[in-house]
């Protein structure tokens, strides 16, 4: 529940900090940094330095809770499932419609 609320906070904040782009139609919208900033906050990924208006404390907490819920999900998913199809996967084969299949 707690890192529900965390996710719905962060987002609105970052809404919030768009609506005042919305009154210059004219000026284009980048929103790379504010996915990078959820990418980083939310879901823990990168190693990015924190804004300064968010709570480093906070954030390492969630993550660390998010870490533990990583590691159940491939050990109870992840790693049976290459277990399955390790033997089904060609080895020959290493592009389908020429992107290179990311071999785990």
């Amino acid at each position: 529940m707690r890192t529900s609320l965390f996710a719905v906070t962060i987002a609105a904040g970052l809404i919030a900090a768009r609506v005042s782009a919305l009154a210059n139609p004219e000026a284009a919208a980048d929103f790379i940094s504010d996915a990078k900033l959820f990418y980083r906050v939310v879901a823990c990924g990168g190693t990015e330095p924190l804004p300064s208006a968010l709570d480093a404390p906070t954030v390492e907490a969630h993550c660390a809770q998010m870490a533990k819920r990583y590691q159940h999900y491939t050990e109870k998913y992840v790693t049976p499932a290459r277990a399955f199809f390790a033997p089904l996967r060609p080895a020959a084969v290493t592009h389908h419609r020429g992107v290179p299949i990311r071999r785990w």
